[in-house]
């Protein structure tokens, strides 16, 4: 049961995924759990967002409050990279 909770994340999160590429220009930000972030984030193999360039629009958080923060930085960070 553990696995199959495991890959049915997976694939969810790959659908979210899908649709945040398909709709970068109305989607500026993507969260994750923190195994897809993990993925994303490391060297090889390389993620397809990563590949993308997506990379830094993408982040995990565990609790409202640090969704709350990573939402308030990305937002910064999107700002200040507008042009």
């Amino acid at each position: 049961p553990k696995t199959r909770k495991k890959l049915a994340n997976t694939f969810r999160d790959s659908e979210h995924m899908m649709r945040f590429v398909e709709n970068i220009n109305y989607i500026q930000i993507l969260q994750v759990d923190n195994a897809q972030e993990q993925m994303i984030r490391r060297n090889k193999p390389t993620h397809h967002i990563a590949e993308l360039n997506l990379a830094e629009r993408c982040f995990s958080a565990n609790t409202l409050s640090e969704t709350v923060e990573a939402v308030r930085n990305l937002k910064k960070m999107l700002m200040q990279n507008a042009p």
